[in-house]
């Protein structure tokens, strides 16, 4: 008979391996994100929802990685940046993928 421990997932992420714990070191907001993607996860029976397996399946970009690789501009200038907001990033993440947050401070989307 398995034991049930509730913790959220980023709680359960920070006490997992060394991956798991990179996880739980996103910022909050991406944290509050995963926690109500993953509420009630049952991992004996869907184990790829395991804190290992999502950290693999998150995209960490820069803006300037985000216009590279999901708006296909080779090498963004300045005009480029201007052009396109943080509004238009995130909904262009959003409609494309599961939008998680973005890093201010380190100029990093998360979605995955």
């Amino acid at each position: 008979m398995p034991i049930r421990v509730d913790l959220t997932f980023s709680e359960y992420a920070a006490k997992c391996g060394y991956i798991g714990q990179q996880l739980a070191e996103f910022p909050e907001e991406v944290l509050d994100r995963l926690d109500a993607i993953y509420d009630d996860a049952d991992l004996v029976e869907h184990p790829n929802d395991h804190p290992d397996n999502v950290y693999g399946n998150i995209y960490q970009h820069s803006t300037r990685e985000v216009l590279e690789y999901e708006f296909g501009i080779k090498n963004p200038t300045d005009e480029d940046f201007e052009e396109y907001s943080h509004g238009e990033i995130v909904s262009r993440l959003e409609y494309e993928y599961t939008y998680l947050g973005y890093d201010d401070d380190e100029d990093i989307y998360y979605y995955m």
